[in-house]
């Protein structure tokens, strides 16, 4: 493989999540192995950022439509300036959450150094969803609205990085959606900007070469890009690892979401990976997160 060095950056953070056990992941991961895994696999790997503060699930019932965003912001401020200095380093930021609204901090981290970037967003909703149009008030099911910027999205949540939008809409993939999944407001935006959106029902077959086709696209228009991996892209049935436990038999397999992983992350406009919503209390042992865990390592060295 191409000399690359990670930085791993944990971020125990529930803050933005349905329900608690997210925030146990960057431990859990860290422990199965996930340095070692990549190291034995050629990889340089530093770990100098360590983990984050802990941000445990809590219910903000003074704010139920938009939960706990103050707690959001100031985790994706402070993830933001560990991106920004690993990006700043020439390293390649390998961030393992907690909830999917950390994508909002390592965002606003890279597009300070790198104002071209653009998103793979792997995850089987795109979670374009506000405060105004979903009712559960869990912010981690409205994290891409808040990076578009979209109507309805709070400020103190768009704001976070050098500009606003971090991204627009030409600078996303949403990658392996399941369209059963939707909200309605969601339906209404793949309709707006349907060339956006590749259905996981669509590549079940050709993963490979539909990630080939996502990630040519996003590098020639940007000077890199970044993966977000929502692990509930993987059918819960075919392995049990996500927050998610109630999406089954629809989705990618595990081996269909690596393969992708491994053509992201080989092509030449890779520029980082979060790993989000693994939730270790949904698994049946520590044995699933070792699989896991070695299948990420073999997806980020291409083996």
């Amino acid at each position: 493989m191409e000399n690359r060095t990670y930085s791993i950056i944990g971020v125990p953070s529930a803050a933005g999540a349905h329900s608690p056990g997210v925030e146990k992941a960057p431990q859990a991961l860290r422990a199965a192995g996930l340095a070692d895994a990549l190291r034995r696999r050629g990889a340089t790997v530093d770990d100098s950022h360590g983990d984050l503060p802990l941000t445990p699930f809590s219910i903000d019932r003074e704010h139920r439509y938009a939960q706990n965003a103050a707690g959001v912001a100031g985790v994706a401020r402070l993830l933001a300036g560990h991106v920004e200095a690993v990006v700043a380093g020439g390293n390649i930021p390998l961030v393992l959450g907690g909830d999917c609204t950390i994508l909002l901090g390592v965002l606003a981290g890279r597009v300070r150094r790198q104002a071209s970037t653009g998103l793979v967003y792997l995850d089987a909703h795109p979670d374009l969803n506000t405060p105004q149009t979903v009712l559960q008030g869990a912010l981690d099911w409205m994290g891409m609205a808040h990076v578009l910027a979209e109507e309805g999205a709070l400020e103190e949540l768009t704001a976070l990085g050098p500009r606003t939008p971090l991204l627009g809409w030409d600078d996303v993939t949403f990658f392996g959606v399941v369209e059963s999944e939707l909200s309605d407001g969601e339906r209404r935006r793949m309709a707006a900007h349907a060339g956006r959106f590749v259905l996981a029902a669509d590549v079940a077959d050709r993963t490979g070469a539909a990630a080939a086709t996502a990630a040519a696209g996003l590098t020639a228009a940007h000077a890199g890009f970044i993966v977000h991996f929502d692990v509930d892209v993987v059918d819960f049935v075919d392995f049990p690892i996500a927050d998610n436990a109630y999406q089954r038999n629809q989705g990618l397999t595990l081996d269909d979401a690596l393969t992708a992983l491994r053509v992201f992350a080989g092509s030449p406009g890779f520029g980082g990976l979060v790993v989000t919503e693994v939730n270790p209390d949904h698994t049946p042992g520590p044995a699933v997160i070792g699989d896991f865990v070695d299948g990420l390592a073999a997806a980020l060295t291409f083996l």
